[in-house]
């Protein structure tokens, strides 16, 4: 018996998975992570999570506290259980260097 695949969503920054993808997170109904935790604002992460359940997905925030300008520590980012992986586009959307930084990760 063939199981469902397995979808990913990786984002920068919580709010970025309704940016650009909460149609397509509740269509797939995957697993959503957010590479970091915004300094200035923290309670961002808690409404990310709430996003993910009300999207139908699960999801989870890497302890990483976001310090612009420094890069993102995505020693964490666990992503081989996964068939397919969705992220930032090569450009970052607008150019913002995490999202390149995800993209370029992954």
């Amino acid at each position: 018996m063939l199981s469902s695949p397995r979808y990913c969503i990786v984002v920068a920054h919580p709010d970025d998975e309704t940016l650009w993808a909460g149609g397509l997170a509740a269509r797939l109904k995957c697993h959503i992570i957010s590479c970091s935790i915004p300094k200035r604002d923290p309670i961002r992460a808690e409404q990310f999570m709430n996003a993910v359940k009300i999207l139908g997905c699960t999801g989870e925030v890497l302890p990483c506290i976001e310090n612009p300008p420094a890069p993102l520590d995505l020693s964490l980012l666990d992503l081989e259980h996964y068939d397919h992986i969705i992220t930032h586009n090569e450009k970052g959307e607008y150019g913002h260097p995490h999202h390149i930084q995800v993209h370029n990760h992954i």
